[in-house]
């Protein structure tokens, strides 16, 4: 039986055969049969990401790996990227090393540039919340927010001078920003 295709969609297969280095300062994900373009990262994106990703380290001793941008198979039409992750250590090491995971990190965290202004970011957290991850964090370095969302629906804003939280490790989110 094969797969109805609607035209203007692609499958992530067909994304992967027609995938190019970009050289215009852009990059692209699959979400949802659609090619979303996102900038590439500069300073305040990669600085907020690097925090973000030491502060949870200690995940590591928890039976977690923290990672960076990761690729996530979720759906035939769907392999978004996240700038942060955090998997279980035994489902990331259950990943095959020539392919996608094919679910969503533990925790799946976006950092929000004012340059991206990507239509399908909204549809990004559904689907990590859909495909298994526990938690989405949308970091806003401009704002110097961080939305904490999850599965039963919650969307928790947190500002400078209050903490987030994941398995039991608490992060300042005046530690994610400049100072």
């Amino acid at each position: 039986m094969s797969t109805a295709r609607i035209p203007g969609q692609l499958f992530v297969d067909e994304f992967l055969a027609q995938l190019v280095e970009r050289g215009d300062g852009f990059h692209e994900e699959l979400i949802e049969g659609e090619i979303v373009l996102s900038p590439n990262a500069k300073k305040r994106h990669n600085d907020a990401v690097r925090r973000i990703e030491r502060a949870l380290l200690p995940l590591e001793e928890k039976g977690f790996i923290v990672l960076g941008e990761v690729a996530c198979r979720l759906t035939d039409k769907s392999l978004p990227n996240t700038d942060a992750a955090v998997f279980l250590q035994e489902r990331w090491d259950a990943v095959d090393p020539d392919d996608f995971t094919r679910e969503s990190p533990a925790l799946a965290i976006e950092v929000v540039s004012p340059g991206n202004r990507n239509p399908k970011l909204l549809t990004k957290v559904d689907l990590y919340l859909t495909h298994g991850a526990e938690q989405v964090w949308l970091v806003y370095p401009k704002k110097k927010t961080v939305h904490v969302l999850t599965p039963d629906g919650e969307d928790r804003e947190s500002r400078v001078g209050e903490t987030i939280e994941f398995h039991g490790i608490r992060i300042l989110v005046a530690d994610i920003f400049d100072r």
